[in-house]
């Protein structure tokens, strides 16, 4: 007798398992994503998958702040210039020492003068989720409300562009401010603006004129 579709004896077969899905290798999921992974993130995520999530991130950052740099680095500088300009001839004092000098300029990059309301933005919003950073053509703008969402990288990108041209040429720019103030103040001690703008002009030449020289420069600019 045949009941439920069985003969007597036979048993339901248990249906067969699917077979195992391996985890995917995350460090071939970024390649494929077109993320660069540097060796020291590498080593890491191959030590501790977990942490492939924060790798990812620090990647996006990194890869954001690399696009960034380059596609803003002589206007990056010319904002240096102009806000260390602004910055020395409003705390100038005729008491100030070389040495002072030179540890003013050196601490200018850390300091709360700098990157004032510069802030490096994309073209459009919503453009750093439809497209890799490479491809972003990103822009300096001086903004009275900065946006939030890339305010981080942008500070560090702002902060690279400062440090090297300010360290490049430290002494020389102390150099410069010292025997531009002493020189300007004594024809007048209170305008600021004008001092602002003499001692701008000679850093832009200082620190910027072989940055916005450069091919990328120019189409930069």
């Amino acid at each position: 007798m045949i009941r439920d579709g069985k003969t007597p004896g036979q048993e339901q077969k248990a249906p067969p398992k699917p077979p195992k899905q391996e985890k995917p290798d995350p460090l071939k999921v970024m390649d494929e994503g077109g993320l660069e992974v540097n060796d020291a993130m590498k080593e890491k995520i191959k030590a501790n998958p977990e942490f492939v999530k924060q790798a990812e991130l620090d990647t996006i950052a990194e890869a954001t702040q690399l696009a960034m740099y380059q596609r803003v680095r002589c206007s990056g500088c010319k904002a240096v210039g102009e806000l260390l300009a602004l910055n020395i001839a409003s705390s100038w004092k005729a008491s100030m020492s070389e040495e002072g000098m030179l540890e003013h300029v050196q601490g200018f990059c850390d300091s709360d003068s700098f990157p004032g309301n510069y802030q490096v933005v994309a073209p459009k919003a919503g453009a750093e989720e439809e497209q890799a950073p490479h491809l972003i053509e990103y822009k300096l703008e001086k903004l009275m409300d900065p946006y939030k969402a890339s305010a981080v990288n942008s500070a560090k990108t702002l902060g690279r562009i400062c440090q090297e041209h300010i360290n490049a040429h430290d002494t020389e720019v102390a150099e410069k401010a010292m025997a531009f103030m002493k020189k300007a103040t004594k024809k007048t001690t209170e305008n600021q603006a004008i001092h602002s703008a003499g001692l701008q002009e000679k850093f832009d030449r200082l620190l910027c004129r072989r940055t916005c020289n450069s091919g990328k420069a120019k189409k930069e600019l």
